[in-house]
C-alpha cells in the first residue's frame, strides 16, 4: 500500500490535533472556554498555513461538535441496566421492585437499541476519519 499524499496526510493531523483538544487528551487539560479557544486557533492556523483549508476546517468542526454546543452524549442506558429491566419485563413486572422505575415496553428497548447502534455507527465513522 501506498503512502497517503501530503494534502491527505495534512488533514488527518488536524483532524488528530482538533480531536485531542475537543476530547481533552491533550499534555495539559483544558476548561471548556480554553478548548473552545483552542478550536478557534486551530482553524485561524489552517486558514494560514494549509493547503485543504475547506476541508481541514469542516474536519475540525466535525470533530469539535459536542464541544462547541456542549452536547450531551445520548441517555441510553448502559448494557447491564438494559439487560435486568429486560428481565424484569420478561417476569411482567410493571416497576423494578428495588429502585420502583418502571420497565419500559418493548417500543423502549427498541428505541434504545437503535440509538446505541446509530451513536456506535457515527463513532466508527469518525474513529475510521484519521488514516
Amino acid at each position: 500500500m501506498s503512502e497517503l499524499p501530503d494534502v491527505i496526510q495534512e488533514v488527518d493531523a488536524y483532524r488528530s490535533v482538533a480531536r485531542r483538544i475537543a476530547r481533552n487528551t491533550l499534555d495539559e487539560p483544558l476548561g471548556h472556554r480554553d478548548q473552545l479557544v483552542a478550536l478557534v486557533n486551530l482553524v485561524e492556523r489552517a486558514r494560514r498555513e494549509a493547503t485543504l483549508v475547506e476541508f481541514i476546517e469542516r474536519a475540525i468542526w466535525e470533530e469539535s461538535e459536542g464541544v462547541l454546543w456542549q452536547r450531551e452524549p445520548l441517555k441510553v442506558p448502559a448494557d447491564p441496566v438494559e439487560r435486568a429491566l429486560r428481565r424484569l419485563a420478561g417476569e411482567n413486572r410493571e416497576r423494578c421492585p428495588t429502585c420502583l422505575r418502571p420497565t419500559p415496553s418493548e417500543t423502549e428497548f427498541a428505541i434504545w437499541e437503535a440509538r446505541r447502534a446509530a451513536r456506535r455507527d457515527e463513532f466508527e465513522a469518525r474513529e475510521g476519519a484519521i488514516s
